[in-house]
C-alpha cells in the first residue's frame, strides 16, 4: 500500500477491475494471506497505471478495503490514511457511494478514537450528500447504513434518546423506498 517493493507493470482497467473483485472475495472469505499479497500489488498497479484517471473509481475501492481491514487490525493511523485516499479517487472519479462509504469508514475511525462529534459530523454530512439521493435503492440503502452509523455513534454516547431517533430516521428511510 506504501508503494514499496517492484514496481507493477501497466495493467488495463479490466485486469484491475478483476483484481479488485479477487480482493473483496479474499477479505469476504477470510483469505488474509491472499488478500496481504494481492491487495497492495493492485494498489501499486493502479498507481502506476497509464490510464490513470480511469482507475480512480477501482483505486477508491481498493483503499476502501483497505480501510476496512486496517480497522479489524486495529490501525487507526494507516487506517484513516487509507480512507482519505478513498475518499480522494473516489470524489476524482466520480463515484458518490464510495465517497459514502470512505466517510462513513471515517465515521467509524473518528468513534474508535472518542471523537464522537466528529464521526456524527462525517456520517451525517455524507448522509445528507445530494448525489446518493440520485442514486435510488443503493443510494438510499447507503444513506439508511450512515444514519445507523450516527446512532451507534450516539449510543457510544450514553444518549438513548439520541440513538432512538437516528434509528428511527433510518427505519424512515428504509420504509420510504419499499416498493
Amino acid at each position: 500500500m506504501l508503494g514499496l517493493g517492484r514496481t507493477a507493470p501497466d495493467a488495463p482497467l479490466d485486469l484491475l477491475a478483476a483484481e479488485l473483485h479477487r480482493a473483496s472475495a479474499d477479505f469476504n472469505d477470510c483469505a488474509y494471506s491472499s488478500l496481504a499479497l494481492r491487495l497492495p500489488r493492485l494498489i501499486s498497479a493502479g498507481h502506476q497505471s497509464t490510464s490513470a484517471s480511469d482507475t480512480f473509481p477501482v483505486l477508491a475501492q481498493a483503499y476502501l478495503l483497505a480501510t476496512r481491514i486496517l480497522i479489524k487490525l486495529d490501525e487507526p493511523q494507516l487506517g484513516w490514511m487509507a480512507a482519505d485516499r478513498a475518499r480522494q479517487f473516489a470524489a476524482a472519479g466520480g463515484t458518490p457511494m464510495v465517497i459514502a462509504e470512505a466517510a462513513r469508514q471515517q465515521a467509524v475511525l473518528a468513534r474508535k478514537a472518542g471523537w464522537h462529534d466528529q464521526a456524527l459530523t462525517l456520517a451525517l454530512n455524507a448522509a445528507d450528500d445530494p448525489d446518493l439521493r440520485e442514486l435510488g435503492s443503493a443510494g438510499i440503502a447507503q444513506r439508511g447504513l450512515l444514519v445507523e452509523c450516527a446512532a451507534y455513534t450516539v449510543a457510544h454516547q450514553h444518549d438513548q434518546t439520541g440513538m432512538r431517533e437516528l434509528t428511527s430516521e433510518a427505519t424512515a428511510i428504509a420504509i420510504a423506498s419499499a416498493p
